[in-house]
């Protein structure tokens, strides 16, 4: 009915012309299944179900876990018979259940994974320990396998009572209803075609579960498995009963194993994926897509944990990010990804990281971030220092505990480098030193361009790295004249891999950060080593760029001298050479008419490994460049004055 102010309201435009809810009426009423709306977000949500999986396929999610576990038991007979049926069968039963409805591990799987956690870091307690009243090693041989199994099953177990306690599940019509004691939640599915179950929690239930637990382990435990644990001794299967009862007995040694790892399961979930992201329903959750692109990190192995040229360290129970590069890493990630809300460079997100306090910097004055030594690299390394930030929480990034390991933080890295102060004296002055004229190629003069490198920053492990290195061939702890040359561009070539012996750094790891850093040259397209002439010959070596070259000054060879030693560059590939041809180096074109002053002829005669030195004019010829059927052969001395022929 329409009055006469509704009438009013329309003449003066002040009330729509369309009856609205006309038009709202005749569109739903085209609407003929609810399931048309569902791409529409709504509150509250549309009821989904949790879907029915195979349990094997469940087992795959949790790779990290179950392959844990089959770690820790090297026996696989065991595993086959006992552990894995296990794991099997508590898949079978619970399938996706939550642990809880709005506490630790409450999403969908939360007690699959809940109880494997608890199982997995029960049994990791047990090694090396001892059983009471177990005193030959005849008697360990045979209780100590079947007191393990007991523990991982008790922690497996330990939550069985929920499904009795806390919740029912039903199918959507709510007209079939799943029994636990009569079936598995999987084979109740399948058996009634059932696709998604639905859950309905029980109020008041509180802990009644520990009390019912024990009622289910037929379920989980096979007979064979129960048979095997009893035999020889009854006290295990005592101890699981109680354990998962709550109620140990003064002998039991298994229950204080299961309640530490089930008090560290739910502290880890709570902080990662639970309480601490609270809030961030709604909207962009941008701090689950950063946990989520540092966890996959860690998982791919691109973050190292707890080792030389790691970017996660957990020193005395604090875990740090290496900084810029682990920034760089989730920024890399975030580009690739191009994931929205996120920054895109490392100093953006360590903004964000700070904002959220995902990470946290130093409070006090001067340096903000802290500067980690981890007593694994300073034993190879005494002065090395990491730049980090400090994580709020370790499991922010990983799933599995970061074991700690004994360091020490400092608020700078001030003695980081182990540099004299007449060696900085030495850099300082080489760096006012004009320039000397020389030609170079377009990838040097864009390597030259940029802003140049200082011992201070030298950012990272191979930083650190470079910096210790530079000041032990300054202390005369090594030698550059046998593990080191520089070319006329002012690249510095190591022997590889004798310069980087010592460390604690893997070949691998060190040419992986040089060519992450932008700080190696690599030979060929194909290969990042190559070869050059050092004093003792012809060898093994990796090029660094004329920027860090320029750090590489020494007592006995400064900077004016630099390029009296020799090197062999590596001809660039190019369409009309062979792949056998891209692997020859080209030996450098050099002058054998050195003349030296007296007092350099004194010092000869009291070093002889320093007989002769020559000195390039041209820091490269090709024999593709002419002729391609010229052969140029280049005698090359070295300091000991043998030729070295090179045909080209």
């Amino acid at each position: 009915m329409t009055t006469l102010v509704d009438r009013l309201l329309r003449k003066f435009n002040l009330l729509p012309k369309v009856v609205v809810a006309a038009s709202a009426s005749s569109a739903l009423a085209q609407v003929k299944r609810i399931e048309d709306l569902r791409n529409i977000p709504r509150y509250p949500p549309f009821m989904e179900g949790l879907p029915v999986h195979a349990p094997w396929v469940l087992l795959t999610t949790q790779k990290e876990l179950t392959g844990g576990i089959q770690q820790l038991i090297a026996n696989q007979e065991l595993l086959e018979t006992h552990y894995n049926p296990a794991m099997l069968r508590l898949a079978t039963l619970v399938q996706l259940l939550p642990a809880s409805q709005a506490h630790h591990h409450r999403g969908a799987g939360g007690m699959l994974r809940h109880s494997l956690e608890v199982g997995l870091w029960s049994l990791q307690q047990t090694e090396g320990k001892l059983i009471r009243g177990v005193v030959t090693p005849q008697q360990r041989r045979v209780i100590e396998p079947r007191w393990r199994l007991t523990v991982f099953l008790a922690g497996l177990c330990h939550d069985l009572g929920k499904v009795v306690t806390d919740l029912t599940v039903t199918d959507r019509e709510n007209s079939q209803k799943w029994r636990p004691y009569n079936q598995s939640l999987y084979d109740w599915a399948i058996s009634h075609g059932i696709e998604n179950y639905f859950l309905h929690w029980q109020e008041g239930r509180g802990k009644k579960h520990t009390h019912v637990s024990s009622t289910l382990i037929d379920a989980v435990i096979s007979k064979e498995t129960l048979d095997w644990i009893s035999d020889g001794s009854t006290d295990a299967l005592i101890w699981l009963t109680e354990s998962l009862n709550n109620n140990p007995g003064s002998s039991n040694q298994i229950h204080n194993f299961v309640v530490r790892a089930d008090q560290l399961s739910v502290e880890r979930d709570l902080k990662s994926m639970g309480a601490a992201m609270a809030g961030y329903e709604i909207g962009v959750p941008i701090e689950r897509y950063l946990t989520d692109i540092m966890r996959r990190l860690v998982q791919e192995g691109i973050w190292r944990i707890n080792e030389p040229s790691a970017r996660v360290w957990n020193i005395e129970g604090i875990t740090y990010l290496v900084w810029p590069m682990a920034g760089e890493e989730i920024a890399r990630r975030t580009r690739d990804e191009d994931i929205p809300g996120l920054p895109k460079t490392p100093d953006g997100i360590l903004d964000m990281m700070i904002e959220r306090e995902i990470a946290f910097l130093r409070e006090a004055e001067g340096d903000p971030f802290f500067y980690i030594a981890p007593d694994v690299i300073t034993e190879k390394i005494p002065d090395m220092r990491l730049k980090a930030i400090r994580l709020r929480d370790q499991a922010l990034i990983s799933s599995m505990p970061i074991p700690p390991i004994s360091g020490q933080i400092h608020s700078s890295k001030a003695s980081s480098q182990n540099v004299p102060s007449t060696s900085v004296e030495h850099v300082e002055r080489a760096e006012e030193m004009p320039p000397q004229p020389q030609h170079v190629s377009s990838t040097s003069v864009e390597r030259l361009s940029e802003k140049c490198l200082s011992l201070d920053s030298l950012e990272g492990a191979m930083g650190e790295l470079l910096r210790v290195l530079i000041g032990e061939f300054n202390l005369g702890k090594k030698s550059f004249a046998d593990l080191g040359v520089k070319d006329p561009n002012g690249c510095v070539y190591l022997k590889w891999p004798d310069t980087f012996a010592g460390y604690g750094f893997t070949p691998k790891q060190i040419l992986t950060e040089l060519s992450n850093m932008g700080w190696m040259i690599p030979a060929s397209e194909v290969a990042k080593i190559g070869d050059a002439v050092f004093s003792s010959g012809v060898a093994k070596a990796i090029k660094l760029t004329a920027d860090v070259g320029r750090l590489f000054v020494v007592d006995d060879q400064p900077v004016s001298e630099a390029t009296e030693k020799t090197a062999i560059d590596t001809v660039q590939p190019s369409s009309s050479l062979s792949a056998d041809s891209i692997a020859e180096p080209v030996a450098a074109e050099v002058s054998t008419s050195a003349i030296r002053k007296p007092a350099q002829k004194a010092r000869t005669k009291a070093n002889p490994s320093d007989a002769v030195v020559t000195k390039p004019k041209l820091p490269v010829i090709s024999s593709h460049s002419g002729n391609p059927n010229a052969s140029v052969s280049t005698p090359i001395k070295t300091r000991k004055g043998k030729p070295i022929e090179k045909t080209d």
